[in-house]
């Protein structure tokens, strides 16, 4: 990477995502008669600590989705196990996207 003038800082920081996207394609998910949980907790908290994520803030973002009405009020919705699956997916693309985006891939 360093031939293609990357810094050693930048390319520590795309590792770091890289190694984050791949163990968040670790978790997995459990039904609950409370909607779905994680299934191991450690892999949550690994994955939270390589992102310099909130755990919190991450378990968050992948048991619900995000709706903005016309109004800009923001809504949360809550998922079914299936529907989690796909927002862990989508969660994963907005971390590579723009990633790779900078370096002109």
């Amino acid at each position: 990477m360093s031939l293609l003038g990357i810094s050693s800082s930048m390319q520590n920081d795309i590792l770091r995502v890289l190694a984050g996207v791949l163990h968040l394609g670790n978790i997995d998910f459990i039904p609950t008669p409370k909607g779905p949980a994680v299934k191991d907790p450690a892999t949550l908290t690994r994955v939270a600590d390589i992102l310099r994520m909130d755990e919190a803030a991450l378990l968050k973002a992948l048991l619900h989705r995000s709706i903005i009405l016309p109004t800009q009020e923001r809504v949360l919705k809550s998922l079914d196990p299936a529907q989690v699956c796909c927002q862990r997916s989508s969660f994963m693309n907005r971390f590579l996207t723009p990633l790779f985006k900078s370096k002109g891939c």
